[in-house]
């Protein structure tokens, strides 16, 4: 595996672990997840590699924010 593959995973991995949705996330807090993803990205070289990698972990974040809240509903 290249060294930029492994940073590129790395570098997801920590943005994921910054950004562990808390309960009732809001708008602000969305728009913090979504500078951060801009910014980590641009920090291993912007390349579609870590593109995809980071929406993946975006959709993975989303659907932990939805189970978060929908346990908070019940």
């Amino acid at each position: 595996m290249k060294i930029e593959n492994k940073r590129i995973f790395r570098a997801c991995f920590d943005f994921m672990e910054r950004n562990a949705p808390p309960p009732g996330a809001d708008a602000a807090w969305w728009r913090s997840v979504a500078d951060d993803m801009c910014n980590t990205s641009q920090a291993v070289g912007d390349t579609s590699f870590a593109r995809d990698m980071l929406i993946a972990v975006y959709s993975q974040i989303e659907r932990e924010a939805k189970e978060n809240q929908q346990q908070e509903k019940r």
